[in-house]
């Protein structure tokens, strides 16, 4: 059995049904901040019965489980060492961003010469809790009553990481970035066509970032920035559906039309 946000994207749901699990949906949870500290609680009082963590991406309920998350910024530190300058995460309750500063702070225990990159947090501005707090030097992050983001997975109206995210953050003088919900649909269109990636929406998050830290001038082209890029573009079928409606062409042709439509493409190009 799963317990799942209110209005989980089709294909995360039968990812988690086809192996024959339950999911249970229920409304404002994920969205409504009373809402989901009131299920958030009811879990974790199920799974302490269990003697379990509640498993989620965040290091307040589920801390064995986000240790292996850190992984990620050691396999950034061995394949690129000193290079790195940047990194730019998606956050929605902060818990991978967290990861990141944690596993970079644990690789430089091991090798005192390796340079922690400056983690910058990404945000909806319909789930701004972490970005601007971290922006105007608050010491803590703000929990909103409802978050109105359309972007799956980054809506956690409630404080999770975030304070020990925004204590971190302030040690590598790390920023936030706040955007709307376009510009991550147009990155995450940009991945795909530059780039080859599909991702969701939310790991779009990171470029759309990087963006506007390049507009306000905030990093330059000739730093080196990694973006983690996180879940597969199947997740959400909504958002690339309407990617592939409005840029892609499709004709039906017999066999000598369609070598004929080829031709005349390939020449045009020519």
């Amino acid at each position: 059995m799963i317990t799942v946000v209110d209005g989980a994207p089709s294909g995360k749901m039968k990812q988690m049904q086809v192996y024959g699990c339950e999911t249970l949906m229920i409304r404002g949870f994920g969205t409504e901040k009373e809402v989901s500290k009131d299920i958030m609680a009811q879990l974790k009082s199920i799974d302490e019965s269990l003697e379990a963590n509640v498993q989620i991406s965040d290091y307040h309920y589920c801390p064995i489980g986000m240790s292996g998350v850190q992984t990620i910024a050691y396999e950034i530190a061995e394949s690129h060492g000193n290079k790195i300058d940047h990194v730019f995460s998606p956050a929605g309750g902060g818990g991978l961003t967290l990861a990141m500063m944690k596993g970079f702070d644990t690789w430089k225990n091991f090798s005192p010469t390796f340079r922690i990159p400056k983690v910058h947090c990404v945000q909806p501005e319909g789930n701004d809790t972490i970005a601007s707090p971290l922006r105007k030097g608050y010491l803590k992050a703000v929990e909103i009553t409802k978050s109105t983001t359309s972007i799956s997975g980054l809506q956690v109206p409630n404080v999770l990481d975030g304070n020990e995210l925004i204590e971190l953050s302030k040690r590598t003088n790390s920023k936030g970035y706040t955007v709307s919900d376009q510009p991550i649909y147009q990155s995450q269109e940009d991945l795909a066509k530059s780039e080859g990636i599909y991702c969701e929406p939310a790991g779009a998050i990171a470029l759309a970032g990087v963006k506007l830290a390049l507009k306000n001038n905030e990093i330059n082209k000739s730093v080196h920035v990694v973006c983690l890029v996180t879940g597969h573009g199947f997740k959400d079928p909504n958002s690339t559906a309407v990617i592939a409606e409005t840029a892609a062409n499709h004709y039906f042709f017999d066999s000598k039309e369609c070598l004929k439509h080829i031709r005349f493409q390939v020449n045009s190009i020519l």
